[in-house]
């Protein structure tokens, strides 16, 4: 018998349908099958790079079957990227316990094999950088040294930036801290947001459109911000033209948040699990609409996000609509609606844009619906969900998912957030886009359902040995995420489910309580 089960496993790792997904379930679970990642993309087994590390650092007999294929991918980016993973889980703490020491010593040999011959991001000469015409080449390993202090020196700015008091001090000393900056640039430093997507690297960067966002009691400043009242290409131009390297045909704009005194660790998860969605839903053909944006962990309470362009959140819309209306005695305009926005921008409610964005907005507000559903997204006021130019409707900020609420009140109750104001701009209950808006949810549902174990192998590896706040409940994290696929019902049972979930978060009394809260605690509107 265990001959021919070894015979059956040998058939599916040598078959076709072994794919990253299967690999990373079978290694987790006996610790076998590490040299197979040697035939996966590159970027297929990147994505999963956050529960390798995980699984480094806490089991031994892991650890020992994936340390060839790390060592042998040591290049700059993935080793930068381990390097960084490693020291967000604290390994430093663990390189006396002789059960995880692995992991620091992994981290020891990425710095040692990758080390610079000076730590000085400063001591860099621009002009020594830039001479030879500006073309990306294949990053030498000499190179992590100026590119770990260039990072440092963008998350300095972030600590700096939260000791001062007020906006306009915050906006002044930003600028003036970028200033000093690119004073060492260019240089063969690059944004390792977007070190495999773009190979490139960093002449200079635009301080004065660069801006400073408040967030509870952490500090965020992004280079680049861009609002609906100023389109991203236009922005793009008109920095372009003022910028001394503007007419280089290669110069590009690569738009960046750095986020200090908070842990992205949390958010890498949830960009993992929402692309997951994503991807199931586009292999399965249902026109679901998800915004994943890209998170690099540098530590455990410092990284960067991928801002999302042509996008602006519902508070200020709502909060741009208000003061336009001031002055104006209509009630419409005294009491500005998400519908009104639509009409503003969009034209008649039956007219072409009006319906092409009016079925944007169902199809994301479907997506975000399950997603939120699936994985418990709390938090969700109206500064954390954006409306982009094309009617999408994007949520951000997952720092409370799974089994963690603000301050573990569990409040928010209802499946999802789906308020009066949304229904409206769907066309209001019993219209052909909201009845539109719920086949989606079912069929969504269903295409979850059939990959649940895509989704929830993410978060069970992640578990193991985890600091993350959203693995409170331990093994009823997984328990709970599994009965929300609901592997038992039947598609009639689904149908129900579906109308109890709209029903449940249909205007319900604690989302409007937490929104009210919101607004009295911090103004949003």
């Amino acid at each position: 018998m265990e001959e021919k089960s070894q015979s059956w496993l040998l058939r599916l790792f040598n078959s076709s349908l072994f794919d990253i997904v299967i690999a990373m379930e079978y290694l987790f679970n006996s610790k076998e099958t590490g040299n197979r990642l040697f035939d996966f993309q590159a970027s297929s087994v990147d994505f999963y790079l956050p529960q390798l590390i995980n699984m480094y650092i806490n089991i031994r007999e892991v650890a020992e079957v994936i340390h060839p294929y790390i060592i042998e991918r040591f290049n700059v980016e993935f080793s930068l990227e381990c390097y960084w993973l490693l020291n967000a889980y604290g390994v430093s703490s663990f390189k006396k316990n002789k059960l995880k020491s692995q992991g620091y010593r992994l981290q020891q040999l990425i710095l040692n094999g990758l080390r610079y011959g000076t730590d000085n991001f400063n001591a860099l000469s621009p002009e020594s950088h830039y001479s030879n015409g500006l073309n990306y080449e294949e990053r030498s390993k000499s190179e992590i040294g100026p590119e770990l202090e260039f990072i440092k020196a963008l998350m300095n700015i972030g600590h700096k930036l939260k000791g001062v008091g007020s906006k306009d001090a915050r906006s002044q000393l930003l600028i003036n801290e970028l200033v000093m900056v690119n004073l060492n640039l260019p240089a063969r430093v690059w944004l390792p947001l977007y070190a495999r997507s773009i190979k490139h690297i960093v002449l200079r960067i635009p301080n004065t459109a660069s801006c400073v966002l408040n967030s509870k009691d952490k500090v965020i400043f992004f280079h680049l911000s861009s609002t609906m009242s100023e389109p991203w290409l236009e922005k793009l131009q008109r920095i372009r033209d003022s910028s001394p390297y503007g007419r280089h045909p290669k110069w590009k704009l690569l738009p960046v948040i750095i986020k200090t005194g908070d842990d992205l660790r949390q958010e890498l998860l949830a960009y993992q699990l929402l692309t997951t969605l994503h991807n199931i839903w586009i292999e399965e053909k249902v026109p679901l609409y998800l915004r994943p944006y890209k998170i690099i962990v540098c530590s455990s309470n410092s990284g960067m996000i991928e801002p999302i362009v042509n996008a602006c959140s519902l508070h200020q819309i709502k909060k741009n609509l208000a003061v336009h209306a001031m002055g104006n005695s209509s009630s419409e305009a005294s009491h500005p609606t998400l519908l009104t926005h639509f009409l503003g921008n969009f034209g008649v409610m039956h007219g072409e844009s009006f319906l092409i964005a009016q079925q944007n907005f169902v199809e994301s507000c479907a997506g975000y619906s399950l997603a939120c559903y699936f994985l418990q997204v709390k938090d969700r006021h109206n500064g954390n969900i954006l409306l982009d130019s094309e009617g999408h409707l994007i949520h951000i900020d997952f720092g409370y998912i799974l089994s963690i609420s603000p301050r573990n009140l569990g409040f928010e109750t209802s499946p999802f957030k789906l308020t009066q104001e949304l229904i409206d701009v769907m066309g209001g209950i019993g219209s052909d886009m909201f009845e539109y808006y719920k086949i989606l949810l079912l069929r969504g549902l269903i295409a979850a359902r059939k990959h649940h174990d895509r989704i929830v192998n993410i978060v069970d590896i992640m578990i193991a040995g985890s600091q993350l706040p959203c693995f409170r409940g331990g093994a009823n994290t997984i328990k709970a995420l599994k009965n929300r696929f609901h592997m038992g019902y039947t598609e009639q049972q689904l149908q129900e489910l579906v109308e109890a979930l709209v029903e449940q978060s249909r205007d319900s009394i604690t989302t409007r309580l937490y929104d009210n809260y919101q607004y009295f605690s911090n103004g949003i509107l």
